[in-house]
């Protein structure tokens, strides 16, 4: 979780109403954090408490770039991706999630590991 970047050559693109079942899944478990891991055709997306335990989701994607990792508020990205219906396309950079789908768009900061 070192600020890997994907380049815009390789975007992730999946259903909108997937990556929202994933992610309220792992806020379930953590309120404030999650993880999402992006690999060749697809998105994994865990949470972890101290009380809770460990639970994770996977949503397929389009993507053929390299394995990345970033971790990120849920709340955020349920926001974003509640006006998204269908197909989403996902970049991510060194500290910042674009997501893009018709002509809605949201950027969303990534959280720092620790």
């Amino acid at each position: 979780m070192d600020g890997v970047r994907a380049s815009k050559e390789h975007p992730a693109v999946f259903e909108s109403a997937e990556l929202q079942r994933a992610v309220k899944t792992a806020k379930a478990i953590s309120k404030d954090k999650i993880e999402i891991q992006i690999k060749r055709n697809l998105m994994e997306i865990r949470g972890r408490s101290v009380d809770a335990g460990a639970g994770r989701a996977i949503v397929k994607a389009k993507y053929a770039g390299k394995t990345i990792a970033f971790l990120v508020n849920p709340k955020f990205i349920l926001d974003a991706l509640s006006g998204m219906k269908g197909e989403v396309t996902m970049r991510v950079a060194k500290e910042m999630i674009w997501m893009v789908c018709g002509n809605r768009e949201a950027i969303i900061a990534q959280m720092r590991p620790g």
